[in-house]
C-alpha cells in the first residue's frame, strides 16, 4: 500500500453503505401504518404530507401547514434501546435539526403534562402490535393535540 492508496475510494465500503441504507421491513411497515392511520386525521386539519424518509433503523414522516409541522420519528438503532417513536408538534423549519429541536414539543410531553404520567414513552411496536400502538397514538393526538391541530 502506497502513501496515496489511503485516499482511494474503497469499493467494498460503498457496498456496505448501500446495504445499511436499505429500509428494514419493520420501518417500512411502521411508515405505512403511520400514513394509513394518522395521515387522514392530520390531513383533515389542513396539513399536507411534506416528506417521508425510511431507513434501516429509522423513519421520519412530516406534514406541514404553513409554518406548522407534525413529525413522526422512530428509531430501532441498536444503541437507542429501548426502541421508540414520537410524534412532535412544531412551528418553524421542520428540516433544520436545531430549530425543530427548539421549537417542537412531543405528544408524549403533552400527555405527561395532562395525565401526570412521568414515565410514559411510546416503545417502538413489534409487528403484531403496530396497528394497535399507532391507533393509540391517534387517540392521544385527538385528545391532546386538538389545540395545535385547530391552530389555537
Amino acid at each position: 500500500m502506497g502513501l496515496f492508496d489511503f485516499f482511494k475510494p474503497n469499493k467494498q465500503n460503498k457496498t456496505k453503505q448501500v446495504e445499511e441504507d436499505k429500509p428494514s421491513e419493520e420501518q417500512i411497515l411502521f411508515t405505512e401504518k403511520v400514513l394509513e392511520i394518522l395521515g387522514p386525521e392530520i390531513e383533515k386539519f389542513g396539513f399536507n404530507i411534506h416528506g417521508t424518509v425510511t431507513k434501516k433503523y429509522s423513519s421520519i414522516i412530516t406534514w406541514r401547514r404553513k409554518n406548522q409541522y407534525i413529525k413522526v420519528e422512530s428509531t430501532t438503532y441498536p444503541t437507542d434501546y429501548p426502541f421508540f417513536y414520537s410524534l412532535v408538534f412544531g412551528v418553524g423549519d421542520s428540516e433544520n435539526f436545531i430549530e425543530n429541536d427548539w421549537n417542537g414539543a412531543s405528544l408524549t410531553c403533552f400527555k405527561n403534562k395532562f395525565e401526570d404520567i412521568k414515565s410514559f414513552k411510546p416503545n417502538f411496536p413489534v409487528k403484531n402490535k403496530m396497528k394497535e400502538s399507532i391507533t393509540q397514538t391517534l387517540i392521544d393526538l385527538q385528545k391532546y393535540g386538538e389545540t395545535f391541530l385547530n391552530n389555537d
